[in-house]
């Protein structure tokens, strides 16, 4: 038998090398060799090359794991008839609830056979008769050497039981078809690869190069068998244990995910999931296992309006608050689902209008309270946000801010709750001056509200911003913004900036001396030093006594800086190059810790006072740092190459093993802001050991308009859940990628 003129002495080494480096994915790999050279001749009349017409065919895309309704069941579903056809697809509450029709020309087909369709990305099996489990056997790559002419077609299937490969091989040539028996080869996965290997065949399928058809990816195929030499480039779709709902990592639940979020105890993920009519419903599942079958609908599966807008866990994640519409008005108002009862019940009042609607500021209390904006008061179509409370066991809802009139607007802007003195603060559209916004403060029930910001003769207007932040040691102080406008003695306008600060009991008022951005304000954890930046351009970092209010100079920080826990220190980044420094609170000198010197600190993770991780900016690479309390040492590298890159998200692991970050490397997608066509940059995942073993590209890879949004590690430190568009295109999903077994 003839071997491969230019490979043979290459597969050998190859392929050891391969074994080596990859990871097994699913049952054992059987390595099997078999003795190839049987060729069948003959035309292919009405299923083939020459066919005419279709059958009608019901095919079906399998996932492997996947259950539907508490029973295996096809993920997807296609039924052909002619010329028509329609995709009914499955998740895990609802077998066959959502259908499409594909157009003609979506749908892909053999010229040698009618077992397999193409949609997009997924791989349909034509099956006879009722379908109500997963085959054992699955089709998992399927391939054509060209869109077009489809000369040659190769078929990768996987046996579950057992972890057998089997490989099938069609081809043209002269007119003359050969239809090639299915041969056992061998199967090794890593991260962004899948080698089949059988005695003179190899089949290496690489998910990092994509293939011009959307969807499927590039492989090559070395082969001599059935009398033919092969060693040429095919596109591939893949499915079961390689569809991009399982590999690199699986589903953690299905649906269009929108939003999500984690309990404390990192034990269960609630999310909420859009169908294609844009209406949303509410679902949670165990953080345990991908395609968990527990996954338990928390809101209708059918809402008659929008459903659910957005969601979060009280302070003590007893209950999921929601803005959920009352299917009556498609106004929003604030439920919420008791995990213990199960029930869902509304909290805020009815409305008429969608103007109405509970704004996104909504927040629980531990005293049992919930705090939200809405427009119940007006039933106009322009009402304003009013700020309400109402109990979370429910209850009539109480106005907290003062009376405004109706109409106009009049509305509350932002607020802060000093759980220390039981009262709020808030900023509300003055009723008597134009273009203000006064601030006040209340007890919580609302009662004695009090004006604190003073009148100010020398001005046209004065507008404090919507800007606020609590100080003092008791939070009894509120700091804020005001903006205004003097007029010169010829009558000139001039604009000016100051930050005032006013005791919530609105006995002391003050101006401070240099104007203040209100939200950037850090307290120490005795509340009687604050760090802010200044409110004007370059700027610069101040320190202040909430007890004497005298201001020094520090230097400027980025924001996620943070007091030591003796408040005698503040640590964070620098503008610029980013280099990590502390603060004596009482000097305003800065001391250097950690500094790059041909690059720059882009994120900061404190764990500690003695664990402080840092993500450096390199040429061409980025790197993970940490301050240990005595010295700044590199723990690992990612080379990336030239091209330009940010990072967000630096997650490091519980157990402090292992780190994630979000980077971006010179891609950009379209974003899909309604409204806002500009290309934005392309994130991807990347795992890094912290024992300086090999970082991994988690997401390989996203699809053409994909980004990875948001990544957490389990509490256990065991897998790393992720939100992005990778599986499919225009569907953001959870997927749940096993870390793995570090030394």
């Amino acid at each position: 038998m003839r071997r491969l003129p230019r490979i043979a002495a290459l597969l050998t080494v190859l392929f050891a090398v391969l074994v080596v480096a990859f990871q097994n994915c699913g049952s054992n790999v059987k390595f099997g060799f078999v003795g190839l050279g049987q060729q069948i001749k003959g035309e292919m009349n009405g299923n083939g090359g020459t066919y005419e017409g279709k059958p009608e065919i019901d095919a079906y895309h399998f996932l492997p794991d996947f259950s539907c309704e508490n029973r295996p069941y096809p993920f997807g579903h296609l039924q052909i008839r002619g010329e028509t056809a329609v995709y009914f697809r499955s998740d895990l509450l609802r077998c066959d609830f959502s259908q499409e029709t594909p157009v003609p020309q979506e749908l892909d087909y053999s010229p040698f056979h009618w077992n397999l369709v193409g949609y997009r990305e997924k791989i349909f099996e034509r099956k006879e008769g009722v379908v109500d489990a997963i085959p054992d056997r699955l089709v998992e790559a399927w391939c054509f050497d060209d869109a077009q002419s489809k000369n040659l077609e190769i078929i990768q299937d996987w046996k579950r039981s057992d972890g057998t490969a089997q490989a099938k091989l069609y081809w043209r040539d002269a007119g003359v078809t050969t239809d090639l028996p299915s041969f056992q080869v061998s199967r090794v996965l890593d991260m962004s690869s899948v080698l089949y290997r059988g005695e003179n065949y190899q089949l290496l399928i690489d998910k990092k190069v994509a293939s011009p058809i959307p969807g499927q990816v590039t492989g090559r195929i070395q082969a001599n068998i059935g009398g033919r030499v092969l060693d040429q480039s095919v596109s591939c779709r893949l499915g079961g244990y390689l569809d991009g709902r399982h590999w690199p990592a699986p589903l953690l639940m299905t649906g269009n995910i929108t939003q999500f979020t984690v309990d404390r105890a990192r034990s269960k993920v609630i999310a909420r999931v859009t169908d294609a009519a844009s209406k949303a419903y509410a679902v949670e599942t165990p953080w345990t296992q991908p395609l968990n079958p527990l996954v338990r609908a928390l809101t209708s599966l059918a809402p008659l309006f929008g459903g659910v807008l957005d969601f979060k866990l009280t302070w003590d994640d007893s209950a999921l608050l929601m803005r959920m519409d009352d299917t009556v008005s498609g106004a929003f108002r604030l439920a919420k689902h008791d995990f213990a009862s199960r029930q869902n019940q509304f909290l805020s009042d009815p409305l008429v209008n969608e103007t109405q609607r509970v704004r996104p500021d909504y927040e629980s209390l531990p005293s049992g309270v919930i705090l939200y904006r809405d427009g119940a008061q007006d039933p106009t179509s322009d009402a304003e946000g009013w700020l309400r409370s109402v109990p979370l066991a429910g209850g009539t809802p109480t106005q907290l801010n003062h009376p405004l009139p109706l109409g106009g607007d009049y509305e509350i802007w932002s607020y802060l709750v000093s759980q220390p003195t039981g009262k709020i603060v808030y900023s509300a559209s003055s009723p008597d001056r134009n273009l203000v916004l006064d601030v006040y403060s209340a007890n919580l029930d609302g009662t004695s509200p009090i004006r604190l910001l003073a009148a100010d003769t020398t001005t046209v207007y004065q507008n404090p911003t919507d800007e606020l932040s609590l100080l003092g040691a008791n939070q009894e102080f509120v700091l804020f913004d005001v903006t205004g406008l003097t007029q010169s003695s010829t009558g000139a306008p001039i604009s000016t900036k100051s930050s005032r600060v006013a005791s919530l009991d609105g006995t002391f008022q003050k101006t401070l001396n240099v104007p203040l951005a209100a939200r950037s304000a850090i307290s120490s954890p005795n509340g009687k030093i604050a760090y802010a930046t200044e409110a004007r351009t370059p700027g610069q970092g101040w320190l202040l006594s909430t007890e004497t209010w005298q201001m020094i100079a520090a230097p400027l920080l980025r924001q996620g800086a943070r007091f030591t826990s003796d408040g005698t220190r503040i640590i964070g980044l620098t503008v610029g190059k980013g280099a990590l420094i502390s603060i004596d609170v009482s000097t305003g000198q800065e001391r250097s810790l950690c500094t790059s010197s041909n690059g720059s600190i882009g994120l900061m993770n404190i764990v500690n006072e003695q664990a402080i991780y840092l993500l450096e900016h390199l040429p061409a690479s980025v790197a993970i740092r940490m301050w240990n309390g005595t010295e700044c040492r590199k723990l690992n590298e990612v080379p990336l190459g030239s091209a330009p890159r940010y990072t967000f998200d630096l997650l490091i692991a519980p157990d402090e093993r292992s780190a994630a970050v979000r980077v971006s490397i010179g891609k950009t997608v379209l974003s899909d802001t309604p409204g806002l066509a500009i290309q934005m940059p392309q994130f991807e995942l990347f795992w890094l050991p912290l024992n300086g073993l090999t970082p991994i590209r988690v997401t390989w890879p996203l699809t053409p308009n994909g980004n990875v949004e948001r990544a957490q590690f389990s509490a256990d430190s065991s897998s790393l859940l992720y939100w992005g568009e990778q599986a499919e295109a225009g569907q953001r999903n959870l997927f749940l990628w096993r870390l793995p077994r570090m030394q």
